[in-house]
């Protein structure tokens, strides 16, 4: 079963001469239905998500990835305004440790998670995702560091 989503996510494509990123911005008012659909997908409920948004023509389509042993976190490949992407469980928890901790306190511990793919088909180099939230916690200073890393 596929779910499809429309969510409130904005969509840039760089590309670089070593290679593509893929930036995608997940709106406030679409990070609940985003995680909910992550879980579902993490949990098989559904075998794949398709998310579309008014604001990016890009369109996301998302399954888990069988059989890593261990090795492949994320494959994916983009043709034309459809990114293919298929995650293993480890990376679908990730995600979702990121999300569900963002929906708790209003805000990411950081803005963006980077996420870098193997390639889903030869035709072209794998991008890199690049999973960007729009609140996140002040960069720690200097002297915080320090104190957090005890030097």
């Amino acid at each position: 079963m596929n779910k499809a989503l429309r969510l409130n996510i904005e969509a840039r494509t760089d590309d670089f001469p070593s290679q593509r990123v893929v930036r995608l911005v997940i709106h406030d008012e679409s990070v609940g239905e985003w995680t909910l659909g992550l879980c579902l997908l993490r949990e098989q409920l559904v075998e794949s998500l398709t998310i579309m948004s008014p604001l990016a023509a890009l369109k996301l389509e998302l399954q888990r990835l069988e059989q890593t042993n261990g090795r492949l976190r994320a494959v994916a490949g983009q043709t034309g305004d459809v990114l293919r992407m298929q995650v293993s469980d480890t990376e679908l928890d990730y995600w979702l440790r990121f999300f569900l901790t963002y929906l708790r306190d209003g805000y990411g511990a950081v803005d963006h998670l980077d996420v870098e793919t193997s390639e889903l088909d030869k035709s072209a180099p794998p991008p890199t995702v690049v999973l960007k939230v729009q609140k996140s916690a002040a960069p720690l200073s200097r002297d915080g560091a320090i104190r957090r890393l005890g030097v």
